[in-house]
């Protein structure tokens, strides 16, 4: 059973339809706000926002359980669990995968940068070195 804000009531047989209520009952124009079913599951009650109550009596059809109703819906809500969680763990996956892949990515970039650092040190240390002997170079050569 669910209550809404445009004082309707839907009843649910999930046996029967997953997506849409089984029986839509416009109730009052008031919100609905409360909604009580008794224990054997034949009557319920709504309270609106006006202060209001109604009472109802449900039909044997969608008060009763049917013969297999408890355990197909059981084997319903156990393969959609299983279904979530499948989904949770290929989510996990897929963000694990991403993240080793941004690693091995950022290796990738500090490697080359790692590279180009080396290389611009070798070519410094060069000119540092051809600077050198060429003063030593000028310095060793007689004046005239």
């Amino acid at each position: 059973f669910t209550t809404k804000m445009d004082g309707t009531l839907d009843i649910w047989d999930f046996f029967f339809k997953q997506n849409d209520p089984t029986f839509t009952l416009q109730v009052t124009d008031m919100p609905l706000h409360t909604l009580r079913v008794e224990e054997k599951g034949r009557l319920v009650a709504t309270g609106a926002a006006d202060g209001s109550t109604t009472l109802f009596e449900i039909c044997n059809g969608l008060a009763v359980i049917q013969p297999g109703e408890k355990q197909a819906i059981n084997l319903v809500l156990e393969r959609e669990s299983k279904r979530e969680k499948n989904l949770e763990a290929r989510l996990k996956e897929a963000k694990l995968a991403a993240k080793k892949a941004e690693a091995q990515a950022n290796q990738a970039s500090k490697g080359e940068s790692a590279e180009k650092e080396e290389e611009k040190l070798k070519e410094v240390e060069r000119e540092f070195f051809d600077m050198i002997s060429s003063s030593e170079d000028n310095s060793a050569k007689p004046s005239a």
